[in-house]
């Protein structure tokens, strides 16, 4: 089971976008040993134009990190989770 962290800068971190980022964390479970403990910090950053959703995996053996800045919140996170299953597989 993942931990979780989600952060936001110049943003409160809503409910709705809680659940969205954890939910769509949830995809790179697949990836790791079940016993491993794998701890996932999401750091949301809203600018005047656009918003940054950096993504950092935390595990034994390495850490994997995604970086998106993007129009939208919600696609910046789903470019992030593509990167970083890219970089598992």
């Amino acid at each position: 089971m993942m931990q979780y962290q989600i952060v936001g800068k110049n943003i409160t971190v809503t409910e709705g976008i809680s659940s969205v980022i954890t939910e769509k964390l949830q995809r790179l479970e697949k990836f790791f040993v079940i016993d491993d403990e794998v701890t996932c910090r999401a750091l949301v950053r809203s600018y005047k134009v656009g918003a940054k959703v950096e993504i950092t995996v935390f595990t034994k053996m390495m850490d994997l990190r995604a970086e998106v800045q993007h129009d939208d919140l919600y696609a910046a996170v789903d470019l992030a989770i593509d990167k970083l299953v890219n970089q598992l597989r």
